[in-house]
């Protein structure tokens, strides 16, 4: 029997970026791949077509005057699944994020929610992002919020262990900038 888009969890689906960063990085600690793996054809990802990191590089070159409304939106679905973390809102949250690149509204948005405490059920959202999405723009918005939460985690072990994490994601120039 098969699902449709609604029914099916889609950073659950597909090939983890995380996993698949992590299994590619040789014995010198380099990330040995100068690709990742396709994007889910159920996210409306942007694609520019260049090397790991150029697009990023490329785009913020630009000022961009829909990043301020974009961040806004990011932002107020943030807020949304913190306050009702339904999977509605949740899935809203990630469509939103894999039709946005990251680099336009990381910023804003990073100040937005620098000012807030991270909802545990937002943070709980962004590990799954980060540990599970097959979608690059959305291991950059966990990436983004994760951060966040790093410096507000508790539990030193849990701590370390994102720490880690993060910085191996920041071995794939893709998501070097959104570590630093």
């Amino acid at each position: 029997m098969t699902q449709n888009k609604t029914e099916r969890t889609p950073w659950l689906t597909g090939e983890s970026l995380f996993a698949y960063v992590k299994n590619n990085i040789d014995e010198e600690g380099y990330f040995a791949s100068d690709m990742l793996p396709d994007r889910s054809s159920d996210t409306p990802e942007p694609q520019l077509g260049m090397e790991l990191g150029a697009e990023d590089g490329y785009l913020s070159m630009f000022t961009n005057e829909e990043k301020e409304p974009l961040a806004e939106k990011l932002f107020a679905l943030t807020q949304t699944y913190s306050k009702n973390p339904t999977k509605e809102n949740a899935f809203s949250l990630y469509y939103e994020v894999c039709a946005s690149e990251c680099i336009l509204y990381h910023e804003k948005l990073l100040d937005k929610l620098s000012q807030e405490k991270i909802s545990p059920a937002l943070q709980n959202l962004a590990m799954e992002f980060l540990y599970h999405a097959p979608a690059r723009e959305a291991v950059k918005f966990a990436i983004l919020v994760c951060g966040l939460s790093l410096l507000n985690l508790d539990n030193p072990v849990q701590a370390k262990k994102l720490h880690d994490d993060l910085l191996i994601l920041s071995r794939c120039e893709d998501f070097t900038i959104h570590v630093i």
